[in-house]
């Protein structure tokens, strides 16, 4: 990796460049550390989360007041405004408790154990730019993306979210309907690496 590939500052136009291919088409990895424009880095990791087919999810945050400038954190050695470590949203396990046998089976657990994780950290020195730091890259007992077991385990992608909203704001569509529409643009359009709309997505909106 070259020096310059170092210093850039990533924002949601270019994000995406920062990425590697993944193990499936369509799905990519953070696999380097790299720096992200201070207003989008929340914009950015929902699209890191996309385009890897995963999701982050915040374990621990540290985050000092608003209302501390640079001057005052230097003041009392505070090095980090703010820092926080992601994990895999596959990560965890889940155990049954259930005793019955004769109960119905429950759906599968979106638990798999997964280790990978991710921290995210802004240094008072350097207000303008947050770090994406890969702790561990390599996501274990599942592979993103995979369409049998992975796939069903995401959120709708923010696209299709707004899609669904902007439906239901401005059509007389029924939920049935909306979903009928967008299973096909995806059919035509979508990406593999996205989950497919059901109902309860257009039913969730419907009644918020």
């Amino acid at each position: 990796m070259s020096a310059n590939n170092n210093e850039i500052i990533y924002s949601l136009e270019n994000i995406h460049h920062a990425l590697s291919p993944g193990t499936i088409s369509s799905v990519y990895a953070l696999t380097r550390s790299i720096k992200v424009k201070a207003s989008d880095w929340q914009d950015c990791l929902e699209e890191i989360s996309e385009l890897c087919a995963m999701k982050w999810v915040v374990f621990s945050s540290n985050k000092q007041p608003t209302s501390m400038d640079t001057q005052e954190a230097i003041q009392k050695k505070i090095r980090m405004k703010y820092s926080a470590k992601f994990i895999c949203h596959r990560s965890g396990s889940y155990a049954s408790v259930a005793r019955d046998e004769g109960r119905p089976t429950q759906k599968k657990s979106k638990k798999a154990g997964c280790t990978a994780s991710l921290s995210i950290k802004c240094y008072f020195k350097e207000p303008e730019v947050y770090h994406f730091i890969p702790v561990v890259q390599e996501h274990a007992f599942h592979i993103p993306g995979d369409q049998v077991d992975d796939l069903r385990c995401l959120p709708l992608s923010r696209r299709y979210l707004w899609k669904i909203q902007n439906e239901l704001e401005h059509s007389s569509k029924s939920a049935r309907q909306i979903r009928i529409d967008l299973l096909r643009e995806m059919d035509k359009y979508g990406s593999k690496n996205e989950r497919r709309v059901n109902y309860h997505d257009v039913w969730n909106l419907m009644n918020k």
